[in-house]
């Protein structure tokens, strides 16, 4: 399994804060044009999950594609061929209710024997209260066009 994270100048996140008034503010991602890229090989989903919080630290984020070259302080820009094949996928599960975890959601739709990693949002909570937001990330047996 390649990964490639990307870094900048700057976390790559949005992020949420108080005001003095007790009112959420939300930051969108930031506009970055130049990042660089740190390629990886986790040989397991404990590894990946491992390196996403080592990247997450540091205010990296992960690709979903693979990149054609390194990056270097430059744009992403053409880096990645949306017709490449993957051999992970992220289920991006935004406001999903009447579930009382992920798990049982896993197991609605016949995935409930495939291990996995979920990255809750940084807005679970705090957007749009009902149903969980996360992200989760599963290895597939084999590589396929998305």
């Amino acid at each position: 399994m390649q990964l490639f994270f990307l870094s900048a100048g700057q976390p790559i996140a949005k992020r949420y804060e108080l005001d003095s008034n007790g009112n959420i503010i939300k930051h969108a991602y930031p506009f970055i044009y130049e990042v660089t890229s740190h390629r990886a090989d986790p040989p397991d989903l404990g590894a990946l999950a491992t390196l996403m919080q080592h990247h997450a630290a540091q205010g990296h984020c992960l690709v979903k594609g693979t990149l054609g070259r390194d990056l270097v302080a430059e744009s992403r820009k053409g880096s990645t061929n949306p017709d490449d094949k993957t051999d992970w996928i992220c289920l991006d599960l935004d406001g999903i209710e009447n579930y009382q975890s992920v798990d049982l959601f896993l197991d609605d739709i016949g995935c409930s024997d495939v291990d996995h990693i979920v990255q809750w949002s940084s807005s679970m909570g705090i957007e749009n209260k009902a149903g969980f937001r996360c992200h989760v990330f599963m290895r597939l047996d084999h590589p396929v066009h998305p």
